[in-house]
């Protein structure tokens, strides 16, 4: 079996093992049979994010959600992420006067892709930031899950409880089926590769926000991407996607709370808060796991699965590294 993720990144974990049976695929068709793989209790005290990553990413925007840069990142090239031109965030339509004119004129926002669904866009549709065009780019859509799967969904939710709904997920680790099957379905590579024909499109000086609702999932699914094919570490990603849960550490701190309250054991209860408020590590490494099984790699899965070319990876890593 290949080096473990996270200890070719050193975060601090206990491990077991399982076999599980994989839940996607277009048409309700499985995408691979039943494998081995790794699986993780995580203990997220073991990725050390400190004030000072929070302070590095963030930007002088303070009334839009997990809104950060991916500015200041070394890739393993030595080189950086250019600052205040990569932004990830969570919904818009908090934004204030205030900072929708310093992301229009400070920050020179050109360009936001908005990963969030239909219903999700008509019922918070984003503040409009003048100069910049909005760009739809749906991440999740019909295809995601196999039948079974949805027929589980479908069995678990609670109509017109959220929270009963939220517990059951958690039990049920349907947020971990989503970052397994989300990279492989049709519609989000349909979207990740409008994602990066933006950024390919920018001029000097132009910046892109990305975002969805909570900037945690869709985003930090983006955002890992994007930080591999600029030649990013799998420490500097997988510190990028979990510190979503500083930005929202009351909520996350809630969310434990409420899943002691339930009765919810610890694997549970992670899964619980990454279900409704923050981000797990596994989850992120589920996703790349899938992408490693079905494409090889990350590299191979940037290429055939989103259909960029290897000019694409080196004019974005010229575009948006110094």
């Amino acid at each position: 079996m290949k080096k473990d993720f996270f200890e070719r990144v050193g975060f601090a974990i206990t491990a077991g093992m399982m076999i599980f049976t994989t839940a996607c695929g277009e048409d309700g068709t499985s995408y691979v049979g039943e494998t081995q793989v790794p699986y993780y209790q995580s203990d997220m005290a073991g990725i050390k994010l400190s004030q000072e990553d929070y302070d590095a990413q963030t930007i002088d925007v303070k009334s839009a959600s997990n809104l950060r840069e991916l500015g200041g990142y070394t890739v393993k090239d030595g080189r950086k992420v250019k600052e205040n031109v990569l932004f990830r965030a969570g919904v818009l339509d908090w934004l204030n006067e205030k900072d929708i004119k310093k992301l229009s004129e400070v920050y020179n926002v050109k360009y936001i892709a908005d990963m969030r669904t239909e219903e999700e866009v008509k019922s918070s549709p984003d503040k409009v930031i003048p100069g910049s065009v909005n760009i739809w780019v749906p991440i999740y859509g019909g295809g995601m899950y196999d039948q079974a799967t949805l027929d589980l969904i479908n069995k678990i939710t609670v109509d017109g409880d959220s929270l009963k709904t939220d517990l059951a997920f958690a039990k049920n680790k349907i947020t971990t089926k989503k970052f397994e099957c989300m990279p492989l379905s049709e519609k989000a590579r349909q979207g990740f590769k409008q994602f990066f024909d933006i950024l390919l499109k920018t001029n000097d000086g132009e910046a892109v926000i990305w975002h969805c609702s909570k900037g945690k999932d869709r985003t930090g699914m983006a955002s890992a991407l994007l930080l591999y094919a600029l030649g990013a570490d799998d420490a500097t990603v997988m510190k990028d996607f979990m510190l979503t849960n500083i930005y929202y550490k009351d909520d996350v701190a809630e969310a434990f709370k409420i899943a002691r309250e339930n009765g919810l054991n610890d694997d549970e209860a992670e899964e619980f808060m990454a279900e409704t408020e923050g981000v797990r590590d596994e989850h992120l490494k589920t996703a790349i796991d899938s992408i490693t099984a079905n494409y090889g790699s990350v590299h191979d899965y940037l290429i055939k699965g989103l259909g960029l070319t290897e000019n694409d990876l080196v004019a974005l890593q010229n575009k948006y590294l110094e």
